[in-house]
């Protein structure tokens, strides 16, 4: 689900434009099965679920003002947020190295009854980005420079979980979460960034012309 929203007001020497972008997914990419399970049901999934959803909302402002038939000012205003959500049933890894989950080498006293055979992987992803730039034209007859200057700044939270459980059974392979879910990672980052340019462009002859930038 998408949304894109721009309004904005112009006159014979200024311009200004509000854009507003928003986007709601939610994306199941279940694995690859193995053959022996297709041949018993062809509906048959290895694990699930496998699930991503994503939401983003954006905001961008942006303006400009000539001050004479040669000089423009421009500059922009954006504010991004986007979340993340991950949520996989997978097989516990360490499931068939631990003589403690593993029926068949010693749980129950090896009477084969396994726990702790599938697990349940979480992610969270939260991140927002913020700028803001501006900028100064001088548009002659064969010249035109431009000069500006950006900021951007951003912030990213991060978490992993994951909760034990077993698969219901044979021919549903959802996991049944039987342990407390346990976070195995948080993270959190910021970003600053800050950027200078100029460009130059000469009309040699009506045919050719010149830039340098930097």
């Amino acid at each position: 689900r998408q949304l894109f929203a721009k309004i904005g007001h112009q006159s014979a020497d200024s311009q200004v434009d509000l854009a507003i972008t928003h986007a709601n997914t939610n994306l199941t990419g279940n694995g690859v099965t193995p053959q022996s399970m297709l041949d018993q049901n062809r509906a048959s999934v290895y694990t699930v679920p496998d699930n991503t959803r994503n939401q983003m909302t954006m905001f961008n402002l942006t303006g400009s003002q000539w001050l004479n038939d040669q000089f423009l000012l421009s500059g922009l205003v954006y504010h991004r947020t986007n979340k993340t959500r991950t949520l996989n049933g997978d097989i516990n890894d360490d499931f068939e190295d631990d003589p403690g989950l593993d029926g068949s080498a010693g749980a129950n006293g090896g009477a084969g009854f396994n726990t702790a055979t599938a697990v349940s992987n979480r992610t969270t992803t939260k991140q927002t980005g913020d700028g803001v730039g501006a900028q100064a034209s001088w548009v002659l007859d064969k010249n035109t420079l431009a000069v500006g200057s950006t900021y951007d700044w951003s912030h990213s939270d991060f978490s992993q979980s994951s909760q034990l459980g077993i698969f219901r059974s044979a021919t549903d392979r959802s996991v049944l979460e039987t342990d407390p879910e346990v976070t195995e990672n948080a993270l959190k980052g910021k970003t600053k960034t800050i950027s200078l340019y100029a460009t130059d462009t000469w009309k040699i002859t009506k045919e050719l012309a010149a830039t340098l930038s930097g």
